[in-house]
């Protein structure tokens, strides 16, 4: 009698340790199933950061670029219209002169007709 209530306090003791074996191993995959989802969430918060503020930097070049361009755009059509400017005043100074030049041609050519008309007018007279 008395072995067999040894066997069963035996039993009873090793069917509680493994009681409490079981439990600790539950307590151990909860910790660890906990540490990895705490771990997952860590790094996905910092993919998320990272994701964003590369985004961010790109947005800005993407700004800075747009803003580059816009100045580029405005500095060449200052430069046209500086350009326009210079040739209609060289063109309008150019056509001046010519005209003047024209006009000095005209009276040069009248000059000289006259010139021409009156030498031959008095060498006509000299022959008869």
């Amino acid at each position: 009698a008395v072995v067999s209530t040894q066997s069963t306090g035996v039993e009873e003791l090793r069917e509680q340790l493994e009681r409490e074996k079981e439990a600790a191993c539950g307590r151990e995959r909860e910790y660890a199933q906990n540490r990895f989802t705490k771990q997952l969430e860590q790094e996905e918060d910092a993919f998320q950061q990272q994701r964003r503020r590369l985004h961010a930097e790109v947005q800005e070049e993407k700004d800075r670029l747009a803003e580059c361009l816009a100045k580029h755009k405005q500095t060449l059509e200052t430069e046209r219209k500086t350009l326009q400017e210079e040739f209609e005043i060289k063109a309008a100074k150019l056509q001046a002169t010519h005209a003047v030049e024209i006009d000095n041609i005209h009276r040069d050519h009248a000059n000289t007709m006259r010139d021409i008309k009156l030498r031959i007018g008095v060498e006509k007279e000299q022959w008869l």
